[in-house]
């Protein structure tokens, strides 16, 4: 009976581990201050090889820069001073396989297999419908560039589909660029200067997919059920 006892607690501490999510891609390169931080408030230094999980937020420091690879061949190269979040990422989804969130700095996308991804910045939602483009967002001025150099762009909601060779392939956009709030909105924060600044909660209701928050956090629980006098479980390990 105790050593039946004793392999339950032992599997109980072991359970988060057990459900630990897969990954969502690999560090090729991470050239100086590269850090990731998740859901969990939890952060570290991403050196190559690392793993990169949904929910993660890829930070580069001054003079740093990152390249990751997602599962379905994605590259994605962050440049310094950048701040990228992984929102969702379904590879066998054809339609929609990830979102991502730049709050910050430039990001340059390479995609050969990938039939869609959102990138939202704080003023506006864009979908890669392939296959290379530069975004950048730079929140001293409350601004995006697209540059689209192969396949195309759709500005969201609106439509509007940029291409390569074609005037439009280079746009910027400011906060006058965001739709409109509606009633499922909270309303805008409003600036001290006369520029309205959208947080990333209202960018996510933007986009065409259920929100981020659609999936809420939910407070560490014990998978195994182990009964009230079961001894604490070992903290969840943090990819």
């Amino acid at each position: 009976m105790v050593k039946k006892l004793f392999t339950f607690i032992f599997l109980c501490s072991f359970c988060p581990v057990l459900f630990a999510a897969d990954a969502a891609g690999t560090v090729l390169f991470a050239q100086n201050s590269v850090m990731t931080q998740n859901n969990f408030g939890g952060g570290k230094p991403l050196a190559r090889g690392a793993s990169f999980y949904v929910g993660d937020t890829i930070v580069t420091g001054e003079k740093s820069k990152a390249q990751i690879k997602y599962t379905n061949g994605t590259l994605v190269t962050l440049s310094e001073n950048t701040s990228y979040k992984v929102i969702t990422y379904e590879p066998d989804n054809k339609d929609l396989q990830n979102e991502a969130y730049l709050s910050q700095g430039k990001m340059h996308s390479i995609t050969e297999n990938q039939e869609k991804a959102i990138v939202k910045t704080p003023v506006v939602a864009l979908a890669i419908l392939g296959s290379e483009v530069e975004f950048t967002y730079d929140p001293a001025t409350n601004t995006a560039t697209a540059n689209v150099k192969k396949g195309s762009v759709q500005v969201l909601p609106n439509g509007e589909v940029m291409l390569p060779g074609q005037p439009n392939h280079f746009k910027e956009f400011s906060a006058g660029d965001a739709p409109p709030a509606d009633t499922t909105m909270p309303p805008p924060i409003a600036s001290s200067s006369p520029v309205v600044q959208l947080n990333e909660q209202q960018v996510t209701n933007i986009a065409i997919t259920a929100p981020e928050t659609s999936a809420p956090i939910i407070a560490p629980f014990d998978p195994c059920g182990c009964p009230p006098d079961c001894p604490p479980l070992a903290p969840p390990i943090i990819p």
